[in-house]
């Protein structure tokens, strides 16, 4: 798995959406929310095989978490709103870095990523 500090490089690199309050939380609290692609109730190394899966997605997936674990708004709304975000970001990492031939199979994979989110992780926002 990547480190944080390689995350949050990547975030910077390709310009990914973030909450305000996303830089200014230490990377000590990033390491303990954040749990690699897929709900914090896998068991961990299902998750970690998730997260090898589609790593590519990292960086966003990084940012989705710590919305889930730290947004103070727990509305539907902000639910789905933090879901879009995954989403957009996940698209900027491939606009950015995926070559254009291969583009639709990401996006695809990365539309497949957020609708997951946003069908099973409402239990996940709310507690």
């Amino acid at each position: 798995m990547q480190t944080i500090d390689d995350l949050v490089a990547q975030i910077v690199t390709y310009d990914l959406e973030t909450p305000v309050m996303f830089w200014h939380t230490s990377v000590e609290s990033l390491e303990a929310l954040y749990n690699g692609i897929g709900p914090g109730w896998l068991p961990e190394g299902i998750r970690d095989m998730m997260t090898a899966h589609w790593g590519f997605y990292a960086a966003a997936a990084l940012v989705h978490d710590y919305e889930y674990s730290m947004s103070e708004d727990r509305s539907r709304a902000a639910f789905t709103a933090s879901n879009d975000r995954l989403r957009r970001n996940c698209h900027k990492l491939i606009r950015k870095g995926v070559p254009w031939y291969k583009r639709w199979l990401y996006l695809l994979r990365a539309d497949k990523l957020a609708d997951a989110c946003e069908a099973f992780g409402w239990s996940a926002w709310e507690s």
